[in-house]
């Protein structure tokens, strides 16, 4: 009766003869010594083994995912702040600054680029050990990341244009309307991927699992304007996180502010069932600023972002003493403060879709560094 194994790095099966057993070699697949197991001992391994690399996968595919949706929407605020100073052809009459937004469309294709580097390293993990609604998902991943990342490329590419265009070369408005459709289309083409992969969300996050990760605003607020209020430290604000057992991505600080170059992320998901991101700005091992941002799924008929913002905005009314409005980049911002913090909430638009965004800062801590 032949042995049945796997390597137990990549998970890629084998079968052996009984006469082999106890012989050793290398994993053709990734390379890892193998070797035979006996009957007796492999009597159970076999499923073990299956089951941990199955388990292993997974969580592979929920960390991808969650970080390329940062990336998403990562891309989004950039897209949002561009098309409202200079996306546009009139942009080039106004004073803009055009070399320091191409600076931040170049830094985020380079993180596009690492994330493209290191999901097409993976390919090879996930074979035929891989369950096949795990190979169909990382595919439907790679072929929307493929997309969103030719979006990503040809925004930087128009942004060159209209840099070059500041300076003085001949950049006509038909060249800049058939750019403009082009970049209509690729964000077509990755809304649609986009689609069929949230249709295959439930294999890699299924609605139990993801109940850890709800929480309400009330417990934000009171995480967020407590540790403004304390100074306390980034790490304080981190272990209440973590006590929430939110989910911790990479960060990237896109605008490549040196304010903002260290900072961590956090991923959960409101009791309306929207996926939020919680940011933590770190300076001198002080907290210089904190705060949740909400990119709303497309709805028709729910209101869900204006009865998060009405939550929110009457919780800091009875919070705070001093409230004031204010238009930043064409934005009705809130702004609300008292002798020790500060802080504002937003609704705005990226991609048609809704956003609501709400930061914190400890008053002291933030003077001092701006």
């Amino acid at each position: 009766m032949k042995i049945s194994f796997s390597c137990n790095s990549c998970g890629t099966r084998y079968t052996a003869m009984p006469e082999q057993e106890g012989k050793k070699g290398n994993c053709k697949n990734c390379g890892s010594e193998i070797m035979v197991p006996t009957q007796e001992a492999n009597k159970g391994v076999f499923n073990i083994t299956e089951t941990s690399k199955k388990t292993k996968d997974k969580e592979t595919l929920k960390e991808q995912a969650t970080e390329v949706h940062y990336l998403l929407s990562s891309y989004v605020e950039l897209h949002d702040i561009i098309f409202k100073k200079s996306a546009t052809f009139l942009s080039l009459f106004k004073r803009v600054d055009f070399d320091d937004i191409y600076r931040q469309t170049e830094k985020l294709v380079s993180i596009f680029d690492k994330k493209r580097v290191e999901l097409h390293s993976l390919k090879s993990s996930f074979n035929e050990s891989t369950p096949s609604e795990y190979r169909h998902y990382f595919q439907q991943l790679l072929t929307f990341f493929e997309r969103l990342n030719e979006t990503v490329k040809l925004l930087k590419d128009r942004q060159y244009q209209l840099l070059l265009k500041s300076k003085g070369k001949k950049y006509s408005l038909k060249e800049y309307g058939e750019m403009e459709n082009r970049y209509k289309e690729l964000v077509e083409r990755y809304v649609e991927e986009g689609q069929k992969l949230n249709s295959l969300k439930s294999l890699i996050f299924p609605e139990a699992e993801a109940k850890y990760l709800t929480m309400n605003f009330s417990d934000i607020l009171t995480l967020l304007i407590g540790t403004a209020e304390t100074k306390a430290k980034p790490s304080e604000l981190i272990e209440g996180c973590g006590k929430f057992n939110m989910q911790q991505i990479e960060y990237f600080n896109i605008n490549d502010d040196p304010l903002f170059e260290i900072g961590y992320n956090f991923v959960f998901k409101t009791i309306s069932g929207e996926e939020a991101r919680l940011e933590i700005i770190e300076i001198d091992g002080s907290l210089l600023q904190s705060g949740i941002q909400i990119i709303y799924k497309p709805r028709i008929f729910l209101q869900k972002r204006e009865k998060d913002f009405s939550y929110i905005y009457n919780s800091l009314q009875s919070y705070y003493v001093n409230e004031q409005k204010q238009i930043i980049m064409g934005i009705q911002t809130y702004n609300f403060f008292n002798e020790t913090s500060q802080c504002y909430i937003s609704r705005s638009k990226a991609n048609g879709r809704k956003v609501l965004s709400f930061r914190i800062s400890n008053k002291e801590t933030w003077t001092k560094y701006q």
